[in-house]
């Protein structure tokens, strides 16, 4: 229960992979979908060493995380706000595998779902290693539909709009999703 809720719920993630299967196809979408998933990978290794705890209790990385996600989510926002789609699959290049890995060393979401998972899931096992690398896969199973299904509602919206201003207008909704979700990561305290 715990994946398909935090994998499936509209995210810093989901967001660009939706935007990307508007503007450029699922097909094309794949390769930043990928990035996300090495990005949380090596997150999930952050934050099994403990690393992860330390930045959410130091108030000063907790700062340095905000700003770093923010800033990152309103590049993204510009670039989504900027774009130009047309009814055909965008022939500019999409997003790539390093801004969706990128975009996860800097997502409170992801470091939160990782330091959860760790704590919850993996920390008490008597076997730490193979509980890691499962709990990280199950994660990284699910993570993968989600994103998937969020790239397929994205390219479904292309059709279903019919038109490449309501296209443009829908990824300009977009947009201010992101610049408002980088003003939520800007704005968020961890709890502890």
């Amino acid at each position: 229960m715990y994946c398909v809720v935090m994998a499936f719920t509209p995210g810093p993630n989901n967001l660009m992979v939706t935007s990307s299967g508007l503007t450029h196809g699922v097909r094309r979408t794949v390769p930043l979908i990928l990035g996300v998933l090495a990005g949380f990978c090596v997150l999930t290794a952050i934050a099994a060493v403990g690393i992860g705890a330390l930045l959410l209790a130091d108030p000063r990385a907790a700062l340095a995380l905000r700003v770093l996600g923010a800033g990152y989510m309103l590049w993204m926002a510009w670039k989504l706000w900027r774009s130009r789609p047309t009814l055909e699959v965008e022939t500019r290049p999409p997003l790539r595998a390093w801004h969706g890995a990128v975009l996860q060393l800097v997502n409170p979401k992801a470091w939160m779902m990782a330091v959860a998972a760790i704590s919850i899931y993996v920390a008490p096992a008597a076997d730490f290693v193979l509980t890691l690398v499962a709990v990280t896969a199950t994660i990284e199973g699910f993570s993968l539909v989600a994103m998937l299904t969020w790239a397929g509602f994205g390219a479904g919206l292309r059709a279903a709009l019919g038109a490449p201003g309501r296209v443009r207008r829908v990824n300009q909704a977009m947009a201010v999703l992101a610049a408002l979700t980088g003003a939520m990561i800007f704005f968020w305290e961890p709890t502890g």
